[in-house]
């Protein structure tokens, strides 16, 4: 009974850990957030892919996105907007 037990706990652990490490879903106000850290960066490739995966999203789900939005006019202008909105907000501070 014990090997049971050992055993669904182990199970369980594994499954709770999988949950946890599941990438984010990316909206228009994260890509943008960062777009602007890569662009504010030295614009390697490792620089790049590490800013990526520090905000929780894998390399290849941010490169989806990004074809994404250039495939989608309304993704784009929301995406846009969202640029000047951020740009005004730091010239008006």
């Amino acid at each position: 009974m014990r090997i049971f037990i050992l055993i669904m706990s182990i199970i369980l652990v594994t499954f709770i850990a999988q949950l946890d490490c599941k990438a984010k879903n990316i909206t228009p106000q994260l890509f943008l957030q960062i777009e602007t850290r890569i662009l504010e960066s030295d614009m390697k490739e490792e620089t790049r892919n590490r800013i990526i995966r520090k905000h929780g999203v894998s390399v290849d789900q941010y490169n989806r996105y990004q074809k994404k939005i250039e495939n989608d006019p309304q993704l784009k202008a929301k995406l846009g907007k969202l640029r000047m909105k951020m740009y005004s907000d730091l010239y008006t501070e």
